[in-house]
């Protein structure tokens, strides 16, 4: 690897140029910044690992992993402020990153994990503040969280798409976010513990869509957003198991809407929202297995 400290920008790639001979680089302390394209470039099988680096105001994306059997391993490493994607993982790629930044890109989302067999592991991260959503998973993607925060964008903390698209989250945080804390649809699936997807400035906690899109939920905190807490419409399914789902300021605290959606909960409550605690529209419905508060309230059908 080339002796600096600042790389201008670097193309990682297993049968392409690189500033290695092999497919590998190990970058410590390095600097990718103010590229005219991606910051870092990790194609066709090319593997790179990072430890205290920053990619940085690229005009492109900060780090690109792409291709089956291209790898990436980031450590207290930064993708800030670039004006695409900050980290962009598909095409088969796999990624794990340790407490790692991912914010304020000014035109995109911190972290996209894009395609079939593309995988990512995030532990102890920040993707939080950008423009267009703080993380994707679409197109048959999965990416698992553990103990991050992902507040404060003015569209999505997670979107997850697509059939087969799958979010495992432990741990975190997808709040204050503009648009829905999380949004899921199109068969996608997701299970959340432990987690707090609240204060939404302007939309939904949690928003479970489409035939086929399975959510699962235990330990979560999904209150005090502007409208419904939990919505589940057009044949979803979603899972409540000791949750809070309390202090919506304007709509419902559980909202089921649409023929075969269902939300099923146990031990959770639904209390103090300023609309109704839980509704039930055009066939939707909600199932109260075992101690759930809906404030003395049933659920009402509309």
């Amino acid at each position: 690897m080339k002796d600096a400290s600042v790389i201008a920008a670097v193309k990682v790639a297993g049968d392409g140029p690189s500033i290695l001979s092999s497919s590998f680089l190990g970058a410590k302390s390095c600097t990718f910044q103010s590229c005219s394209g991606s910051g870092l470039v990790v194609l066709e099988g090319g593997q790179t690992a990072l430890e205290d680096c920053v990619s940085s105001n690229s005009k492109l994306n900060g780090w690109v992993v792409q291709g089956e059997g291209s790898r990436m391993e980031a450590r207290g490493s930064k993708a800030d402020r670039n004006q695409h994607a900050n980290v962009n993982v598909g095409a088969g790629a796999f990624a794990v990153f340790s407490t790692c930044s991912m914010g304020s890109s000014s035109s995109s989302v911190g972290l996209a994990v894009r395609g079939k067999c593309s995988t990512a592991t995030a532990k102890a991260c920040s993707i939080s503040s950008n423009q267009d959503g703080n993380v994707w998973v679409k197109e048959g993607a999965s990416l698992t969280l553990e103990v991050c925060e992902c507040n404060n964008s003015k569209k999505c903390g997670w979107v997850v798409q697509g059939e087969g698209s799958r979010v495992e989250a432990r741990g975190s945080k997808a709040e204050r976010n503009q648009c829905a804390n999380v949004y899921m649809d199109a068969g996608a699936s997701a299970v959340f513990s432990s987690c707090s997807m609240g204060f939404s400035s302007s939309n939904v906690g949690l928003a479970v869509t489409g035939n086929g899109s399975t959510a699962t939920a235990t330990a979560c905190t999904i209150s005090s957003n502007q409208k419904n807490n939990v919505q589940v419409t057009e044949g979803a399914t979603a899972t409540l198991n000791n949750c809070e789902s309390n202090g919506s300021k304007k709509n419902c605290g559980w909202l089921v809407s649409g023929e075969d959606s269902c939300l099923v909960a146990s031990s959770s409550t639904a209390v103090s929202n300023a609309a109704a605690n839980a509704v039930t529209l055009k066939g939707g419905k909600v199932v109260c297995l075992s101690n759930c508060d809906l404030g003395s309230k049933d659920v009402v059908n509309r």
